[in-house]
């Protein structure tokens, strides 16, 4: 018996704007776009009738879904506090990691997204199980629904 990741579901008030940053800004691949209706629709979240648009995305090259984007709609739900806007136990980050850091950051910028840190650069001069040396640039933002989303990038060490 195994378990294995399968995708980050993100449950969002607007699911054209979470694409927008998905999709469009970060580079994910739409895989699937469906939509649900009815009793059915709502028993997979434990809800009565309701309509479920489910947007499924991957990293590029991918055929597996790597973030979900759910947007529930004909029924009253309610909505978490808007987050923090710094650290706070119980949040989640979803990390991506890039080849093209300084460009996103720029394109978040010119976006208004809201940042909870600012770029950083450091060095990691060995490796381990869970991460390779290199020097790391990470930064972490704000989706449109308040979840944490951390951008990384890590490029060979040099000897400076």
């Amino acid at each position: 018996m195994s378990t294995a990741f399968s995708r980050t579901t993100l449950f969002c008030r607007d699911i054209e704007k979470s694409l927008q940053l998905y999709r469009d800004t970060l580079g994910l691949q739409v895989i699937d776009d469906k939509t649900l209706e009815g009793a059915a629709a709502g028993a997979l979240l434990g809800l009565g009738p309701c309509t479920l648009r489910i947007v499924l995305l991957t990293d590029s090259g991918g055929h597996n879904p790597t973030v979900g984007l759910f947007q529930v709609s004909g029924i009253e739900l309610p909505s978490l506090a808007e987050p923090p806007a710094r650290m706070a136990l119980g949040q989640t980050a979803t990390v991506f990691a890039t080849d093209r850091f300084d460009e996103l950051v720029e394109t978040l910028r010119g976006a208004g997204t809201a940042f909870l840190t600012e770029p950083l650069t450091y060095p990691k001069k060995q490796a381990s199980p869970g991460s390779p040396a290199g020097l790391y640039k990470e930064v972490i933002c704000f989706d449109p629904d308040g979840n944490l989303v951390s951008l990384m990038q890590i490029l060979p060490l040099t000897d400076n």
